[in-house]
């Protein structure tokens, strides 16, 4: 099944933030511009200055334009604290994405790397 909108409320504070939510609930949605998830940010929303600075808090990418490369996920509109943010799978690019879309090898491996090392440590 696939869904036009899920609304998270604030579980990714509880399970990895948006990490979890870009890898399991975006490729649920349809792949047609009205589509997109949504979720709150409700746990220590005081720890980060703007919802750049917490998206990267978890997904450990610099650039919330990164994220298309990396998870196939675009970002539509929304803030911290005001209207809740809200993505969207990359409907108008066929999937697999083309390798000129795709991060490079390096690149991954230095991205998994850093992943593992933010999971290992406590």
């Amino acid at each position: 099944n696939t869904y036009d909108r899920v609304f998270l409320s604030n579980i990714p504070d509880y399970i990895g933030g948006a990490l979890s939510s870009f890898i399991y609930v975006v490729p649920l949605l349809k792949r047609v511009p009205t589509s997109y998830t949504t979720f709150n940010v409700l746990l220590n929303t005081t720890r980060w200055k703007n919802y750049p600075d917490h998206i990267k808090s978890y997904t450990l990418l610099p650039s919330l334009n990164l994220h298309a490369n990396f998870f196939g996920v675009e970002y539509l509109c929304g803030e911290l604290h005001q209207v809740d943010p809200r993505w969207t799978s990359l409907h108008s690019q066929p999937l697999p994405l083309p390798h000129s879309a795709r991060v490079s090898a390096d690149t991954l491996t230095l991205w998994l790397t850093r992943i593992f090392f933010m999971i290992a440590t406590p």
